[in-house]
């Protein structure tokens, strides 16, 4: 007959905990297994009609009628009221080992996971407290184990943190896209940083990185990945570097630079970036968001005039305030209420606005931010991005840099 969904349930969610004790051989003191105590009142509380479909159904599928799973200890109940003396059950419990797993169908999967485990044990014995928090990934993982200790016994033994090998240059013997996988397993547990997080000695993982965004994985554990480029454009034909006016390199490559302007310009748009007017003595580099954050490490860029211009809004303002973290001088162009009122028919509300006050804004710039705030609680429209506002603008700012 069908189980009982309560009893069920109670029984599965004591699995791991069975899996603990067979790998620390505590077995003999897990069993009896209680799973379920029954509440006297609700018991007693009970219709005669509703206690027994309930007696009935619990009896009907216990060891006594099945031949295995759950024993019943009864208990007798005096209730004085209406129902006279009553024998009801106290608790239910699991005596064995064959019992226990039959009832929650797991007898293969106990057989699979024993297999499992003496193979990862034999291979790697530091991963025992691994498997104890993760006893079920044994069998969840089963078709991998062969990989991952491959990848585990690397890491431990012959990776070199020197952040120069990509992942599918690691010299393991597996599939090339089989960690890469399990980093795009979003809706799962990413097993292969679990495993290296729990055997690794601390200098080999950089405790600065978690998860997978970013490329966390390939920083926390020194590998190399696919950088972001910093894309920049020469405004001045006199400053060509090889000929060359539009140029995407790596960070560390930019930081190694010394162009001789005088004038370094910021834009959020790409677009703005490419059609960006001449200017004499000057580059310009597309801000994409954070990128900002990236270009701090280039010495060479503190003695020169920096200019900010990005979307009016609240990001832009905090992207801004980012800027002079590093550039304390650097100053916004295009960014004033002047701009925002007189290019009202392109403005747009923000979907989610950063409500969080920027340290590093000017006078001017700190009411901007707290105008554009207070439409946002009004639900008004309050984004203008730069690539609306006018040409002609532009063209008066530029000429003031000459």
């Amino acid at each position: 007959m069908r189980k009982t969904k309560n009893i069920s349930q109670q029984a599965e969610s004591k699995y791991h905990f069975f899996l603990c004790a067979y790998i620390q051989n505590e077995l003999d003191t897990f069993f009896p297994l209680i799973i379920n105590k029954f509440s006297e009142r609700a018991r007693i509380n009970d219709s005669r009609e509703e206690q027994k479909q309930k007696l009935e159904e619990l009896e009907d599928n216990s060891k006594l009628k099945l031949g295995f799973g759950y024993d019943i200890k009864w208990k007798p109940t005096i209730n004085s009221k209406n129902k006279g003396e009553v024998t009801l059950p106290q608790n239910i419990y699991f005596q064995n080992t064959d019992n226990y797993l039959k009832f929650i169908n797991k007898t293969s999967d106990f057989k699979e996971f024993k297999h499992i485990y003496a193979l990862v044990i034999s291979e790697m014995p530091q991963l025992k407290e691994w498997i104890l928090k993760n006893s079920l990934e044994l069998t969840a993982q089963k078709e991998k184990w062969i990989d991952l200790l491959k990848i585990c016994k690397y890491f431990l033994a012959k990776h070199i943190p020197d952040n120069k090998l990509y992942i599918r240059e690691l010299p393991i013997e597996i599939h090339t896209k089989f960690i890469e996988g399990d980093k795009k397993n979003k809706s799962k547990k990413l097993i292969i940083s679990s495993l290296l997080n729990s055997i690794l000695p601390k200098n080999k993982i950089n405790q600065k990185y978690t998860g997978i965004s970013n490329h966390n994985f390939e920083k926390r554990f020194f590998l190399n990945y696919d950088k972001t480029l910093i894309r920049f454009r020469i405004l001045d034909k006199n400053l060509y570097i090889n000929n060359l006016s539009d140029i995407s390199i790596l960070p560390n490559e930019f930081f190694k630079l010394n162009i001789d302007c005088e004038n370094v310009l910021i834009a959020e748009n790409l677009m703005n970036v490419l059609t960006f007017p001449k200017v004499e003595n000057s580059i310009i580099i597309w801000g994409k968001g954070n990128r900002v954050n990236t270009i701090k490490s280039a010495k060479w860029l503190a003695d020169k005039k920096i200019y900010y211009w990005g979307d009016i809004d609240t990001w832009g303002l905090h992207i801004l305030s980012s800027l002079r973290e590093h550039y304390k001088n650097a100053k916004s162009i295009l960014m004033t209420k002047r701009i925002f009122e007189s290019h009202k028919k392109y403005v747009v509300q923000e979907e989610k606005s950063n409500t969080q006050i920027p340290k590093n804004l000017t006078c001017e710039e700190n009411i901007l931010f707290n105008f554009l705030l207070s439409l946002a609680k009004e639900k008004k429209e309050n984004r203008l991005e730069q690539e609306h506002i006018l040409q002609t603008e532009l063209e008066t700012v530029l000429k003031q840099l000459e």
